[in-house]
């Protein structure tokens, strides 16, 4: 049974608040490293310094998530696939100082204010996520997954969800030609999760890309393979 299969058998028998309940215990100890962190920051502490690394030729430059990238996960507010463009990445890296950022209203009397990235600005004046193509596509799901392991760490519960559920993407035959119904569906689908985590089954993903698919012969393009 796959990683997949193993956590929506056992997430589907509980009730939403159980299942949400579950993940986040599961992630507690890498969460809580990541938002004392960000309680720092918030402090006004300097950003630590990266360790330098070094380049050969022919070598790809590392792939580098800002801060403000890690609050925005660490608060749970939903980050646009557009954000993790390997240009897009660069962007934010390079404009820090710049950048429009929005306040954050305090949860608490005692909370301070707190500034986050300005999505909607970001998305307006760079790339909204509806508007990736297939190559922008492909690069911004490697460098999501690769930011939620580095999170969470290999082999926790949301690494396992989020590999699989881009992966069922990739399953699907003539992407050059359905493209636009993979990318409506899986920014529904994701934003769905995000509001509230529930495990998928390869049906559902069906019904869903069916739904978005405009085109005729819908049923022979969607082949994922069944675990």
């Amino acid at each position: 049974m796959s990683p997949f299969s193993m956590i929506y058998d056992v997430v589907s028998k509980l009730s939403p608040d159980s299942g949400k309940r579950v993940i986040r215990a599961f992630t507690a100890a890498g969460d809580k490293r990541t938002r004392d962190d960000g309680d720092e920051d918030k402090k006004g502490a300097k950003r630590a310094k990266r360790p330098e690394v070094i380049i050969k030729a022919g070598m790809a430059t590392p792939i580098v998530f800002d801060l403000l990238i890690h609050e925005l996960y660490n608060l749970d507010i939903y980050a646009p696939l557009s954000l993790f463009t390997d240009k897009n990445l660069e962007y934010v890296n390079s404009n820090t100082s710049t950048i429009t950022l929005r306040k954050l209203n305090p949860t608490s009397s005692s909370d301070k204010r707190i500034n986050i990235l300005d999505m909607v600005t970001f998305e307006s004046s760079v790339l909204w996520e509806a508007d990736l193509d297939r190559v922008q596509f492909g690069e911004a799901a490697d460098n999501f997954t690769t930011f939620i392991l580095a999170k969470e760490g290999p082999g926790s519960a949301y690494a396992v969800c989020w590999g699989c559920h881009f992966e069922v993407f990739s399953e699907v035959e003539d992407t050059q030609n359905v493209f636009a119904a993979i990318l409506e569906t899986e920014i529904f689908l994701r934003k769905k999760y995000y509001t509230q985590p529930i495990a998928y089954t390869h049906t559902f993903y069906d019904h869903e890309f069916q739904k978005h698919d405009r085109l005729p012969g819908v049923g022979q393009r969607w082949r994922p393979q069944r675990r």
